[in-house]
């Protein structure tokens, strides 16, 4: 395990990002796989596959897109842009350091927090 942290803390930024971007919906969909198999056991049946998850996923993919009208997706770029300038103009104010009581990265996830209520 050491050794693998180790290559890992040997990544440069863009490709610790990298790693994330590529693992993370393999990690979560192997976990809600696990966490189906396991209600389904606890519940006395069972259960789907781990791969379950994947398979939902793709089927998801196959749908037929339905845009219920122009507007939709311009709402969803401002969304995008709103919190892309929200973030930078935190960054610009406080820094990498942050105010005295919120760190950068904290900043960031409260103020993204803050955003959610627009998106809907």
């Amino acid at each position: 395990m050491n050794a693998i942290c180790d290559v890992y803390q040997s990544l440069s930024i863009p490709a610790r990002m990298l790693v994330f971007i590529v693992l993370a919906p393999f990690v979560g969909g192997f976990l809600a796989g696990v966490d189906r198999k396991l209600s389904a056991r606890l519940q006395g049946r069972y259960g789907p596959p781990l791969r379950q998850p994947f398979f939902d996923v793709l089927k998801l993919f196959q749908k037929e897109r339905i845009l219920v009208n122009k507007f939709q997706n311009f709402t969803i770029v401002l969304f995008f842009l709103f919190i892309l300038l929200l973030h930078s103009c935190v960054e610009s104010t406080f820094g990498r350091s942050g105010p005295g009581f919120l760190k950068s990265d904290q900043q960031t996830r409260y103020l993204e927090f803050l955003s959610l209520p627009l998106s809907s």
